[in-house]
């Protein structure tokens, strides 16, 4: 949101808030943005006085040099030379302790051209200070082991709390829907759990999320401060406001903190579990009381994030690898026992069983009484089915809107909720809220269709996930919700969803038996092309034959005409002649 000048925040739109932007940072650490060419500082914010020794205004439009030693510059250069700096560089470094004796961390990456320099106090006295290499390989000791996800996460959790000291810790994943859900949790005995709880995709604005991507790790010192503005606002090289997607000390969205403090949180951090590009998940930590964790720490958890994502990406893709090893082999069954079928329909509806056990409709972990899916198959207009499926005429329907839409899902459609997007199959949504379909021809459409039954879910939100915006007291402005207390929802129409390794399969199939087609209409033309040779030859002997025949008979007409007398004579004679040839025919037919 935009800071207004009556100092009122606009909240209209959360999801547009320039939160990279805020143009301030946190009060307790000091930044430095630097002309990186000539080392002048164009723009200062933060404690300068008590982390520098030296105010603002001093320190504005004035050369490093004023401020470092030459040693320390020549170590800048060196990491602007050896480094893109895109992310920042902690420099746990006692060389670049500007103020001597004094415990100063710092940290330096490169934005928009600039050099941003950000600085804060040290912590010496924490045991990992010394040696931080040391706090990671304890961190990951024995991680590994962990006998499944839910594990591994847990005992992450613990992990970074045992490190870092929150209250509480939790790893946070992120549905297909963006909502979140509490996965697993370390807190101190005394405060309410929340694992399990699922928190609507609004509490996390897109902008939030995308700079999750961008930086590993986000902190809040504590709730209640006053931001300390950068100046001046507008960088006067660039033209433009400071973006501070890398800056660790950058200002928290107003929205944010009113979130947290209603809460009842005063310090978090986050860190980011990335897997294949995308955000999976963060590791949430939450502090009743101000917190400012030492820079070393957080180095230690911004590398254990990273991590944990390769090692949480290792364990998911060898899930799905064995998964797609599993599908192969039954796909190679299936395909095997096709190639000696004549019909192709035909050898399709044949093999429904091997189809719906393909794909395992009823889920991957199939629950105690829940009624298992179905599988239909609809070639050359014919529809089959087994299992529990819908009727013919609905399964036509489906189809023919399947048909519709083909060019928006290139020939795999997946949803564990029909209803949503097809209306009508609301009215069937207890034996098919979920549809896995595969197109495999072009015209006219033929499909394998896997079905999922509704599961009925209670679902634990931490508050309300509908509960409407209000009007806050600067006006039309959103508030963050105040009720965090588990609120309990039964989610109807919707199936166990479809995997990643369930969409690999239907896409392994629908290639294999676009091949199986591919090969029948290319057999089809060779034997249209051999037929259509074989009667052009046919043809021209023909043409040879008749020709000679008929030559044949103008030479017997010629020479009959020349002897004969009157023209019965000659029509007996020709007639003679004739039978003689025929004659001559048969004994060539039977030698």
């Amino acid at each position: 949101m935009t800071q207004q000048m009556d100092g009122a925040v606009d909240l209209t739109n959360c999801d547009r808030e320039p939160i990279h932007i805020p143009g301030s940072i946190l009060p307790h650490g000091a930044m430095l943005v630097v002309d990186p060419a000539t080392m002048l500082v164009e723009q200062v914010a933060g404690d300068t006085l008590g982390l520098f020794g030296r105010d603002a205004a001093s320190l504005t439009g004035q050369g490093l040099a004023d401020l470092l030693n030459a040693e320390q510059l020549q170590r800048l250069r060196e990491l602007l030379q050896s480094s893109s700096l895109a992310r920042p560089r902690h420099l746990l470094d006692p060389l670049l302790r500007v103020v001597p004796d004094r415990a100063i961390d710092a940290s330096v990456h490169l934005s928009d051209g600039a050099l941003v320099i950000e600085v804060e106090d040290a912590d010496l006295s924490d045991r990992h200070a010394v040696d931080p290499l040391a706090c990671v390989q304890e961190m990951f000791d024995g991680l590994g082991d962990a006998p499944d996800l839910q594990a591994y996460c847990q005992l992450a959790a613990e992990r970074v709390r045992a490190v870092a000291g929150y209250d509480r810790v939790m790893v946070y994943r992120f549905m297909p829907d963006d909502s979140g859900w509490v996965f697993a949790e370390a807190r101190h005995d005394d405060i309410t759990p929340f694992l399990d709880l699922h928190y609507p995709a609004s509490d996390i604005p897109k902008q939030a999320r995308t700079l999750y991507l961008t930086s590993w790790l986000r902190l809040i010192t504590e709730v209640d401060y006053t931001p300390a503005p950068l100046l001046p606002s507008i960088n006067p090289r660039s033209g433009l406001p400071l973006d501070m997607s890398h800056a660790t000390l950058r200002d928290v969205s107003p929205i944010h903190r009113e979130y947290l403090r209603n809460m009842g949180v005063d310090a978090s951090m986050s860190i980011s579990i990335i897997f294949e590009g995308r955000l999976w998940g963060l590791i949430a930590c939450h502090h009743h009381t101000p917190r400012r964790l030492p820079r070393h720490l957080r180095g230690v958890c911004e590398l254990f994030g990273s991590m944990f994502s390769l090692q949480l990406e290792v364990r998911l893709r060898a899930e799905q690898l064995e998964a797609r090893l599993l599908s192969r082999k039954a796909l190679s069954g299936i395909m095997h026992a096709l190639a000696s079928e004549d019909d192709y329909g035909a050898g399709l509806v044949a093999q429904q069983q091997q189809l719906l056990d393909y794909i395992e409709a009823g889920g991957l972990a199939l629950r105690v009484g829940q009624t298992r899916g179905g599988v239909a198959i609809r070639v050359n207009s014919g529809i089959t089915a087994l299992g529990n499926t819908p009727d013919d005429d609905q399964i036509g329907a489906l189809t023919d809107w399947l048909t519709q839409r083909m060019g928006t899902f290139e020939g795999v459609y997946a949803t564990d909720r029909l209803g949503e997007d097809y209306p009508p199959a609301k009215a069937y949504a207890e034996i098919a809220s979920g549809l896995l379909a595969v197109s495999v021809s072009r015209e006219p459409r033929d499909f394998v269709l896997w079905f999922r039954p509704e599961v009925v879910e209670t679902v634990q939100w931490g508050g309300d996930p509908n509960k409407p915006m209000e009007v806050g007291p600067n006006g039309i402005r959103l508030t963050p919700r105040k009720s965090f207390e588990a609120w309990t929802e039964t989610v109807r129409g919707r199936s166990t969803p479809w995997s990643p390794s369930d969409n690999d399969a239907a896409f392994d199939l629908r290639v294999s038996l676009l091949e199986v087609v591919l090969r029948r209409i290319d057999a089809a033309a060779r034997e249209r092309l051999r037929a259509w040779q074989q009667e052009q030859l046919l043809m021209a002997e023909l043409d040879h034959r008749v020709k000679n025949t008929l030559a044949s008979i103008q030479a017997m007409v010629a020479q009959t005409s020349r002897s004969a007398s009157s023209l019965a004579a000659f029509t007996h004679g020709l007639d003679r002649r004739i039978r003689s040839m025929s004659r001559a025919h048969s004994l060539l037919t039977q030698s």
